[in-house]
């Protein structure tokens, strides 16, 4: 039995008389293979696979020509996918006499519609061999093609909206198959990666310098998860909490893992903030007593001394030296109240290029001594707000250091830079730079690595840094050597009078608790004011109405709701410390759920309550989230 292209079909010992019925139990067995083919691949497209509509299409294109023994065949449609006006053409077979057809309708063929709720075409087979079987098969592969259809179309609109619902979300979301390769991630992902979609989609979930790369490879069968943990290099400074969740079908295998992650930087920054904070208010508490307690008679001793030194027999000797000492002391001193409490600085506007030019001269004097270059690389930059004397002690402070910190022939860099409102004045050495185990712990007061150090220039630099509205930052550079960096505001934006409106007003009595909870504030990027009670503070704020004021819990007591509402408005209050009366905070009905920070301060969770404050949490604190 002749079949196409040169082939036969042979039956041995065969009972059956050849009469005409074998050639249709030969098609009908061809069709029966194409249908169950087309029910495969249409299973296949259920299950997602991405190809599975094209190769159904194919099929069904190529079957009429075959069992039909047909020139051409061609499915002509149009969809959200044809937003040109023009049709799509699928061709199987003679492609140019089924395009003749189509533009001159010159051969005969049989065409039927196709269509569905989200398209409409034509399916058409030309010069079939059997008009009459062609007009009977064509509308059941046009019923197969709308069924294609309907199901591309619901897995497109799935996957639309998926990609909706997952791209509104702050999370990032990231799907993995079980070759770990990336499927898919939302424009979250995208940010924290700091990559796009398409430089990830297909590549290995595992190489990725993220935290869960270990547990994936291990491809876990139940949830991990992990907490506060870096993504990329940890000096990025990008900290996220993580899971993996692994995904199955029906069976107990892993098919795929779904990666979540929300990003945590701004609430470890916020701890971080936080521990120094408590570390200051330990020094402050420590050596706020002893410093006022040994000043002044450390002071009248001086005094006393120099009248001794007018008077040989005395004791002059002796007197110069005792003197020296003890000045040293109370410098020693004022620099731990310093680090106690933030100094009231008025500052002037200052030049900052010309500044530091006017003190190159003595730098470079102190590098010729130590076999080192002083090398300044000064851009013009907008003044800063700052207390000159103060301002020197930073810049002589960081100089000396590195200059201390490298060998003969150093060369130490003192660079000025502006970007918008901030002024950077970077100090580099050329040194062995920071140990990995140091970096941390060079601004801690009393930590030092110099063997007659007392471990405070650089927290007293750091806090000098702070009062300004500033920070002090070290790094290793990339090239070698440690680089601090002292940023501040420009003076347009800290002049009393045209700063932006105060986040937060702190009204606190006590001095130390006051400069804590101000420098934790600060350091979480808020704008202050601060002020030791509530009419100061209105006098400072000056207009300025601030969004949220930090109040002490015993001075509210017997203050009327309509005296804070006149101060300030509908300003969110926060209170601290402890109340005066144990049954509570004693106010009126508005303010009697006030937020209550009790002593000792968790400083975390005092910038959480400032944020949901200010409208800028979503009703699930950080804090409550490692809680």
């Amino acid at each position: 039995m002749p079949l196409r292209d040169g082939l036969s079909a042979v039956a041995r010992d065969c009972s059956c008389s050849l009469g005409k019925e074998r050639p249709a139990l030969l098609e009908r067995a061809m069709e029966l293979t194409a249908l169950r083919q087309m029910n495969r691949i249409i299973l296949s497209l259920f299950q997602g696979e991405g190809d599975a509509a094209a190769r159904a299409l194919d099929l069904l294109l190529s079957a009429p020509v075959v069992l039909l023994d047909a020139k051409g065949s061609w499915l002509e449609y149009e969809d959200e996918s044809t937003a040109s006006g023009r049709p799509a053409y699928l061709v199987k077979g003679d492609e140019r006499s089924v395009k003749a057809f189509v533009r001159d309708q010159i051969e005969s063929a049989v065409v039927v519609p196709v269509c569905n709720s989200g398209f409409r075409g034509r399916l058409g087979v030309l010069a079939p061999a059997d008009f009459k079987r062609a007009r009977t098969l064509l509308p059941l592969m046009a019923q197969e093609c709308e069924i294609v259809f309907e199901i591309e179309g619901l897995f497109r609109l799935l996957r639309l909206r998926l990609t909706r619902v997952l791209g509104g979300l702050d999370s990032a979301v990231i799907l993995v198959d079980r070759d770990q390769r990336i499927n898919y991630l939302n424009p979250a992902a995208e940010r924290l990666l700091g990559r796009h979609s398409l430089e990830l989609i297909g590549t290995d979930a595992s190489s990725l310098n993220a935290p869960w790369r270990a547990p994936l490879t291990a491809r876990p069968e139940v949830l991990e998860r992990g907490v506060m943990d870096p993504v990329g290099p940890v000096d990025a400074g990008r900290w996220v909490d993580w899971q993996i969740s692994p995904l199955r079908e029906e069976g107990p295998a892993v098919t795929g893992w779904v990666i979540l992650a929300e990003e945590r930087t701004d609430y470890h920054r916020w701890q971080a903030a936080g521990r120094q904070a408590e570390r200051l208010a330990i020094t402050a508490s420590l050596v706020g007593t002893l410093a006022h307690e040994l000043r002044n008679p450390l002071a009248a001793a001086s005094g006393l001394l120099q009248l001794m030194s007018r008077k040989p027999e005395k004791g002059l000797a002796y007197a110069d030296l005792t003197i020296r000492e003890l000045d040293r002391v109370i410098r020693l001193l004022n620099e731990f109240l310093l680090l106690g409490k933030p100094s009231q600085m008025a500052g002037e506007a200052i030049d900052l290029k010309g500044f530091v030019q006017e003190l190159l001269p003595l730098l470079r004097g102190e590098g010729a001594a130590q076999g080192a270059e002083v090398v300044a690389d000064l851009s013009e930059v907008s003044p800063v707000r700052a207390d000159a004397a103060q301002l020197t002690q930073v810049i002589l402070n960081l100089v000396r250091n590195a200059l201390e910190a490298g060998h003969k022939g150093n060369q130490v860099v003192i660079a000025l830079r502006q970007d918008q409102g901030e002024v950077a004045l970077t100090v580099r050495d050329h040194g062995p730079g920071l140990r990995p185990e140091t970096i941390d712990k060079v601004f801690q007061p009393f930590f030092t690595t110099k063997p007659h150090g007392t471990g405070l220039g650089l927290a007293v630099a750091l806090a000098i840094a702070r009062n300004h509205g500033g920070s002090l930052t070290a790094a290793n550079a990339p090239a070698g050597g440690a680089v601090f960096s002292l940023v501040l505001p420009a003076a347009e934006s800290t002049a009393p009078g045209l700063g932006r409106r105060p986040d937060v007003a702190v009204a606190v009595a006590d001095v130390f608790l006051r400069g804590t909870v101000e420098e934790t504030l600060r350091a979480a990027g808020f704008a202050t004011l601060s002020a030791p009670d509530l009419a100061g503070l209105a006098a400072q704020a000056d207009g300025r109405a601030p969004r949220a004021v930090i109040v002490e819990a015993g001075a509210l007591s017997g203050r009327t709701e309509a005296d804070i509402a006149q101060a300030f408005g509908r300003a969110a209050l926060i209170a601290v410390g402890q109340p005066s009366s144990p049954g509570g905070l004693g106010l009126g009905p508005r303010l009697e759920g006030l937020p209550l920070i009790p002593e000792p301060i968790d400083y975390p969770r005092l910038i959480c309550t400032v944020r949901r404050a200010l409208g800028l949490e979503d009703g699930r604190s950080a804090l409550g989230a490692d809680q």
